[in-house]
């Protein structure tokens, strides 16, 4: 194992994550939770939708020119040039199929509500994807109405009242969408970059939809979380972002750009280029006003580039029943050890030093261990879950069944006690805070199910804890009772269990996952590595196994509960 890990340059990290939601009065209606996904080049020649639409045909009946013009939705070649033939001249002009869609199993058959010229169709919706592209995986199937009018047009029927927004068969959702990886920053200092994943259309001018996805700002669960280089209210002064030789054109309004810094408008570059840079071949961007760019200095004037944050190989665990520290198999006593109870649970140990933290074996006490040795309690009382630090030198947990997240300074002092509206009725079992500091992970039960949940955590100008907003819900096959994170948009949740074999899934925040095929029972506890350069280690009864590739191979480190950093 090595010591440390090198920081990695942000482009390394954009390989997997995350969104939010869409509703509009006029727009076909969208609810339910999110996820993210694996960023690939999109070439000049992949934007435009792979999906080849019919438009209507002579003589064609009121019913067929409505299931028309929902299958057409898919194909948005020449700004959905077949869908709008299927609808009158006006409405034309006026529908819009980018204020969001519906993915469903299948397109719905239209029923007649009034004659020939009043029409609806009702669907199971299984996805949405919002005007800015983010997607939202529903818990269940969701119905939804659709009502459209026809009338004639030179003795055909046309749709003349419809929806906003598309509908999309879920078997061609890969072929009509592409995954956008939309770059934030954990923080005004913007060193971190938090990525916000949106799917979006495939379409000629793609690098104009993504610009404007970015200038609306983050999903909304990372709405307060989240830093942004542009303001609120950021809009392109035209709708169009042209690419030329690999260079951007970011055309912003003379108002906007005026009330900039130079480091500001270098910030809003390279926000840009990050967002764009696996978007129609873009390498670089340029800011213009007016068609005329500007300055934004030399290279060494540039900001630098966020990087993904890195922790070290170091583990901690319990080693005959004391805590310790272990890298390349070496124990390490932690100082202040000996003060703490006999019986012990549950180790955690910072992003950084050797601050940790640990339940006593009744798990009814979170205790710190400070640099030096001195050992604090944070929280007290009910049945505590895991702890996990964040970035800043938190220490998260729960009460389990309690409707509330507690942050304890590692130094101690007064705990921050957060009740969400939407934790009432949910039993925390797990959490874990996103390396970046900005998200956690939670894993409960809810109505005799369990519930993976992603939320954004709000701080004060202190950094202290202050709120969390509203949760994604990811769907899992396992139940699980336990989360990891594994990168910065992974994670692993599974089923810890004394007898049976290990239930494991990887779940990416785009609402993909895949189960674990390595077989090994009684597993009760697992050590997931940020970043996977170091093995994942399952407890169980009979001592430690690492994972391989096709395998479980025991170790013999004597070390029980074992937990990497964070």
């Amino acid at each position: 194992m090595n010591a440390l890990r090198r920081r990695r340059p942000l482009a390394a990290l954009l390989a997997v994550v995350l969104l939010w939601v869409l509703a509009g009065c006029s727009s076909i209606p969208l609810t339910g939770p999110v996820g993210t996904i694996a960023q690939p080049t999109v070439a000049d020649d992949e934007e435009s939708s792979l999906i080849r639409a019919y438009g209507p045909g002579t003589g064609d009946d009121a019913a067929s020119i409505v299931s028309g013009f929902l299958a057409a939705g898919a194909d948005s070649n020449d700004d959905y040039e077949v869908a709008r033939k299927f609808l009158t001249p006006d409405l034309a002009l006026s529908w819009n199929p980018t204020a969001g869609s519906l993915i469903v199993d299948q397109l719905p058959t239209p029923t007649p509500v009034s004659g020939d010229t009043a029409w609806r169709t009702s669907v199971k919706v299984v996805r949405t994807i919002d005007e800015h592209g983010v997607r939202l995986d529903a818990d269940s199937e969701q119905s939804r109405s659709l009502n459209f009018t026809l009338k004639r047009v030179n003795g055909e029927w046309r749709i003349a009242a419809a929806p906003d927004g598309i509908m999309v068969r879920q078997a061609d959702f890969d072929k009509v969408f592409t995954p956008i990886t939309l770059v934030f920053y954990a923080d005004a200092a913007a060193t971190v970059a938090v990525p916000d994943p949106r799917w979006i259309a495939r379409r000629k001018g793609l690098p104009t939809a993504v610009v404007a996805a970015l200038m609306a700002g983050p999903a909304e669960y990372l709405r307060g979380v989240v830093t942004s280089a542009f303001p609120d209210g950021s809009a392109l002064s035209i709708t169009s972002v042209p690419v030329d030789d690999g260079t951007a054109s970011v055309d912003l309004p003379a108002e906007l750009a005026g009330r900039l810094s130079d480091q500001e408008r270098r910030l809003m570059a390279q926000q840009l280029r990050l967002s764009l840079q696996n978007v129609g071949q873009v390498q670089r961007v340029q800011l213009t006003v007016d068609h005329t760019a500007l300055d934004l200095g030399t290279e060494e004037q540039q900001p630098p580039e966020p990087v993904e944050p890195q922790v070290d190989a170091s583990l901690v665990g319990l080693h005959d029943g004391k805590l310790v520290t272990s890298q390349n198999g070496q124990f390490t006593g932690l100082p202040g050890a000996r003060d703490l109870p006999a019986k012990l649970d549950a180790p955690a140990l910072a992003l950084s030093g050797n601050g940790a933290a640990v339940l006593n074996a009744e798990r009814t006490q979170l205790l710190g261990v400070g640099e030096g040795g001195k050992v604090t309690k944070l929280v007290t009382g009910g049945k505590l879950v895991a702890p996990s630090f964040d970035a800043r030198s938190w220490v998260w947990t729960a009460r389990s069944g309690a409707g509330n997240l507690i942050a304890a300074r590692a130094s101690g002092g007064k705990a921050a006690v957060l009740e969400p509206e939407w934790l009432k009725g949910i039993t925390v079992r797990s959490v874990r805070v996103s390396i970046d500091g900005t998200r956690l992970a939670i894993v409960g039960e809810e109505n005799n199910a369990a519930v993976v949940l992603l939320t954004g955590i709000v701080r004060d100008g202190g950094g202290q804890p202050s709120g969390l907003t509203s949760p994604l819900r990811l769907k899992s096959s396992v139940r699980p009772t336990d989360v990891e994170w594994a990168s910065d948009a992974t994670l692993v949740v599974y089923r810890p269990s004394a007898t049976d074999m290990l239930a494991v899934e990887t779940l990416g925040l785009d609402g993909t996952s895949s189960g674990w095929t390595q077989k090994l029972r009684g597993v009760t506890h697992l050590a997931v590595p940020i970043g996977g350069e170091q093995p994942v280690l399952a407890q169980t009864a009979d001592g430690l196994y690492e994972r391989k590739s096709g395998t479980w191979e025991q170790l013999d480190l004597g070390l029980t509960s074992p937990s990497y950093r964070g």
